[in-house]
């Protein structure tokens, strides 16, 4: 296959935008990967059916940016290592602290991306409609996400707003340095 090339706009390039959502999107497939199988060993099958749809749909757009990195010729972040680790971590933790935790993480994780995602929107030249087609299904997905979160009563766990902050700010700067490395 003919490798694409790209050009850079708004002091932002291509590579940028397609590693940090690879990262984000292997990260989201860690959460919920280990959440699933929190929730397996628990014998809940309600929650882990749940996350184990959002955990398709994320292996999905993990899928399409590794495919876009690979048709670019373009590295994946440095850090894959660290967020599996990490994003694993924060998916067994979340899950073991609770249903409503587990929630909690996911309406966190998922505001995050909705503004990172609107962010690209508005960033990306229409030369990549193709891309930007796909950053709008995975955006409207992932509010799907966040929505669920909410209607399963992640906002009801205690000190949501500390434990959403932390998990937020987590999930910045991971951004922040996928964008760059």
């Amino acid at each position: 296959m003919k490798k694409r090339s790209f050009k850079f706009y708004k002091n932002v390039s291509l590579s940028s935008i397609l590693r940090v959502n690879h990262a984000g999107e292997y990260a989201a497939v860690c959460i919920y990967k280990t959440q699933v199988a929190v929730f397996k060993r628990c014998n809940n099958k309600e929650y882990s059916d749940l996350l184990q749809h959002m955990l398709e749909q994320e292996e999905v757009h993990c899928s399409y940016f590794e495919r876009q990195l690979a048709d670019y010729n373009m590295p994946f972040t440095i850090f894959l290592g660290v967020w599996n680790f990490l994003a694993s971590s924060l998916g067994y933790c979340s899950a073991k602290m609770g249903k409503k935790y587990a929630m909690a993480c996911t309406i966190a994780v998922e505001e995050v991306i909705d503004h990172h995602y609107s962010s690209q929107l508005n960033e990306l030249d229409d030369c990549y409609s193709d891309i930007k087609d796909s950053i709008v299904k995975f955006r409207l997905e992932e509010l799907e996400h966040r929505d669920t979160g909410i209607e399963y009563h992640g906002k009801e766990a205690i000190g949501y707003v500390a434990f959403s902050s932390i998990v937020s700010f987590g999930c910045k700067f991971a951004i922040f340095l996928s964008k760059r490395i």
